[in-house]
């Protein structure tokens, strides 16, 4: 769009700006100018104002493939772990694989199995490299650079910056996701007093040099599950305030908010104090592009408050759940309309900070309202609530979105993706942006 790039919204908005049908929805990531939308057809960057596109890429006959299942959240209802969009900090650089196409060949060699890595500009909608791999690797973005496999690129234009010696790895585990803004996350291993409670020792080194590099200790990871990482905002992680070494008889759970850059001796931005938290909770986090923590006190019910404290790495501040009025707070499901003497059902958004929601009408198709009212009942977001709920949000430069999944009770029954019929259902809520 003309004009200065869009802000993410600081509060839900008052009003629909625009609604879209979206068949086979992959995954929505957050761009520069707004929403980046995956269907099987191809990518659309989406105007944040009207729902226009902005541009498009489609590749014929490309098989869009997951980076990594479990990893980011449950983002559009039961059944679904997968995420196949990555976004570098700044959200400018948007990554994805799709299976290589038969016949690419790579020094000479033809490439069987293979993954290609695209990079695209989220401004300008320009490719800017693509990266043929035999196998999966680990995937990481920087504002300038990408690091697949061993090796360090140029977000610019692909060139190569540099490659690690063989044997610098000795983890156990590997980091996908956006990384610092000028740092990278080399090597990672699970702390060996782990149990139940998994925390992690990072190894992070510049995205320039990675000679430079240095290891820090004791990050949780993100919603307590062995497939999860370090949850990973805007450059920024969570790490326990004090040495942990038994997490599992650890009662203090004091936290802090770090970036990754600082960690690696980059910068010297200050650790921000957390206080007292049960550890990030990933899918409010990458619905609102903010830290969001569950209380100390977390429930293992998906209906008990979800969101405690919220770090914005954006002003560094930590604001309580009950002060936001944003996304990362907000109740979201279904609730009872009555309308004349008919009862109907309707999506509810009901702001923490008590400010005015809205109840949006559900649009017609094959949503069948749940058996159980209490089932999907407004619910801040967690991965505990989503595994039920038919709904979520996403908070992006320009609007929030509101993502319905109309077949939601259909699939928890049973159905599958390939089953789909009927398609998504975006509402984009215009609001006030910081």
């Amino acid at each position: 769009p003309d004009g200065p790039l869009p802000t993410r919204p600081t509060r839900i908005g008052s009003r629909i700006a625009w609604e879209k049908d979206v068949p086979g929805l992959l995954d929505i990531a957050s761009g520069v100018t707004g929403p980046l939308i995956l269907t099987p057809e191809g990518l659309t960057a989406v105007n944040p104002a009207d729902g226009s596109t902005l541009w498009s890429y489609h590749r014929a006959g490309a098989q869009y493939v997951s980076l990594r299942e479990g990893v980011w959240y449950n983002m559009f209802g039961p059944g679904r772990y997968r995420s196949y969009l990555l976004t570098n900090p700044n959200g400018r650089y948007v990554a994805f694989p799709i299976d290589a196409p038969d016949g690419l060949e790579q020094g000479g060699k033809e490439i069987r199995d293979g993954i290609l890595t695209i990079i695209i500009d989220t401004a300008t909608g320009q490719v800017t490299s693509e990266r043929l791999t035999e196998e999966y690797s680990t995937l990481q973005l920087t504002d300038t650079a990408f690091f697949d496999g061993a090796t360090a690129y140029n977000l610019s234009d692909g060139q190569a910056r540099w490659t690690l010696e063989a044997g610098t790895r000795k983890g156990d585990k590997s980091f996908t996701g956006p990384a610092g803004h000028n740092s990278f996350v080399i090597d990672m291993m699970i702390n060996p007093n782990s149990r139940q409670h998994i925390i992690y020792d990072l190894t992070l080194a510049s995205d320039k040099d990675p000679s430079q590099n240095t290891t820090a200790s004791n990050f949780p990871e993100a919603d307590e599950s062995s497939n999860d990482r370090p949850v990973s905002i805007n450059g920024w992680t969570v790490q326990y305030a004090e040495k942990v070494d038994d997490p599992d008889h650890y009662t203090a759970w004091q936290m802090q908010a770090v970036s990754f850059d600082s960690l690696a001796g980059l910068e010297d931005a200050p650790a921000v104090d957390l206080g007292k938290t049960s550890g990030p909770n990933i899918v409010a986090s990458h619905a609102s592009g903010t830290v969001a923590l569950y209380p100390y006190t977390s429930s293992s019910d998906p209906a008990a408050q979800q969101v405690g404290t919220v770090f914005d790495p954006a002003t560094r501040t930590v604001t309580p759940a009950s002060g936001c009025a944003g996304p990362v707070a907000v109740r979201l499901g279904i609730t009872r309309v009555a309308d004349g003497g008919s009862v109907s059902r309707a999506l509810a958004i009901r702001p923490c900070d008590g400010s005015d929601g809205l109840t949006l009408p559900v649009v017609p198709g094959p949503f069948r309202p749940p058996t159980k009212t209490e089932g999907s009942a407004p619910r801040q977001l967690s991965k505990r609530s989503q595994q039920e709920q038919i709904t979520t949000m996403m908070n992006v430069p320009g609007t929030t979105l509101v993502v319905f999944n109309p077949e939601g009770e259909v699939k928890a029954n049973g159905a599958s993706d390939i089953d789909r019929k009927y398609p998504y259902h975006l509402y984009a809520l215009a609001g006030d942006a910081s």
